[in-house]
């Protein structure tokens, strides 16, 4: 019996998101319908709209690489960009030491904020996460940190000598909420933004996300896309598709 739920819960896309609402962990629906792509791992991938104009000469973003880069090399191998991977933290740098990487993947060891500074980066509390992130959990006992470089996108742009950014994918452990707030402030708008929220980890409240996402749709981005876990968020610059 307990497997036949497992089964149906893992093949029926429904019963997913009413569970993670049920959960409360899925707290929006998509804004808008696109038909989109699935590119990468069921763990580390990412959904893109078919009707976004990605080539080789769009510039991407990959903030917090992790040990998965799955997406970044899918995307590389579909539209022929050159992706940007961004990740200032030592398990993450050791790992991508270790791969065999294509030339359009550019791995450079700074973390991004709403500061050009170093702050303290938490250890993950268990020997299974390789996340670190912008604050300890309320029940971590773990509080060991690193300081790590980290940049505000218009730094990184200007550095890089970007003037716009195709794609911005943030899987950045509690620190999306800061820079995507700094990115209004700067007037940064990627077509397409990916970005996981953490309202069910580090304490993050629920209102948090709220708040996030209400800016960015009252600053003319849709949602076209929410993963069955809740957390994963595809966004859209409806202005630039209007223009």
């Amino acid at each position: 019996m307990l497997e036949t739920l497992k089964r149906t819960y893992r093949s029926l896309p429904f019963v997913r998101r009413t569970a993670n609402r049920i959960l409360g962990r899925r707290i929006h629906d998509p804004t808008v319908k696109i038909d989109f792509r699935f590119l990468g791992s069921s763990y580390g991938g990412w959904a893109i709209p078919l009707s976004a104009s990605l080539g080789p000469l769009s510039t991407v973003y990959s903030f917090g690489v992790g040990l998965d880069i799955s997406f970044d090399l899918a995307l590389i191998e579909t539209v022929g960009c050159t992706v940007h991977g961004f990740d200032p933290t030592p398990l993450s740098a050791e790992w991508i030491e270790r791969q065999e990487l294509p030339p359009q993947f550019k791995f450079h060891k700074v973390g991004v904020a709403a500061v050009n500074d170093d702050v303290d980066f938490f250890y993950p509390d268990n020997d299974l996460s390789h996340s670190f992130s912008k604050a300890p959990g309320p029940e971590t006992a773990q509080r060991r940190s690193v300081k790590c470089p980290v940049r505000t996108v218009a730094t990184l742009m200007n550095s890089l000598g970007h003037g716009v950014i195709d794609l911005c994918k943030f899987d950045i452990e509690g620190f999306e909420f800061e820079v995507l707030d700094d990115m209004i402030k700067d007037e940064i708008r990627p077509r397409i933004l990916l970005v996981e929220y953490h309202h069910s980890v580090y304490g993050i409240p629920k209102a948090s996300t709220y708040q996030s996402v209400k800016r960015l749709l009252s600053h003319g981005y849709e949602i076209y896309w929410v993963s069955d876990v809740g957390l994963e968020y595809g966004f859209v610059d409806a202005r630039a598709d209007a223009g």
